[in-house]
């Protein structure tokens, strides 16, 4: 498993796309399996305004949903996890070797930059108010998430996220296989 994280608007879901389809890889995007299954008017609504749901209803979710991708192919998380709490609940899995975390890129932009990508790709969560709310939230809670990884080695890769996409993905692929997650016949 491979996870995505970056800040809104940072290129996860462009990025784990192209990984997966140059790596017969599977892209899961816990943004899109939430908004797909969340039944509850009210949780979209929140969501719509940024925030947060609650975490172990999340975690049910995704993990429902990496029970179902099983023996399938490696896959790319791309937006998990967004608390301590679902990180640590990923470090467990990782130690007990349910899930196998190969590494995580960080996907790292200016946020006044992204902000601009955010408001142009016209979806109906990136309000201004809900693009500072997860720019908030991201703020607060990545430091410790990453912290948390690699006090277990899980390995953090940091990807500059403000190059044009194919050359992000050159660096990904680039650092991927110098980690020796995936062999580049460059």
């Amino acid at each position: 498993m491979i996870l995505i994280i970056g800040v809104a608007g940072s290129g996860k879901s462009t990025q784990s796309k192209l990984l997966a389809a140059q790596e017969g890889m599977i892209s899961l995007s816990v943004g899109e399996l939430l908004r797909r299954t969340i039944n509850s008017q009210e949780k979209k609504q929140k969501m719509l305004a940024g925030e947060l749901l609650d975490d172990s209803e999340v975690i049910d979710s995704l993990d429902r949903e990496l029970e179902a991708l099983s023996g399938k192919g490696e896959v790319i998380l791309d937006g998990f996890p967004r608390s301590l709490i679902q990180a640590q609940w990923l470090v467990d899995k990782n130690n007990s070797e349910k899930y196998n975390i190969s590494a995580v890129l960080c996907l790292e932009v200016d946020k006044e930059n992204v902000k601009e990508r955010l408001i142009q790709r016209a979806r109906q969560d990136d309000t201004e108010e809900s693009i500072k709310e997860r720019f908030n939230e991201f703020d607060v809670t990545i430091q410790s998430i990453l912290g948390l990884f690699s006090a277990h080695k899980i390995p953090i890769i940091e990807i500059n996220a403000q190059q044009n996409p194919n050359a992000v993905h050159a660096e990904i692929m680039k650092k991927l296989a110098d980690l020796g997650v995936i062999f580049n016949d460059d």
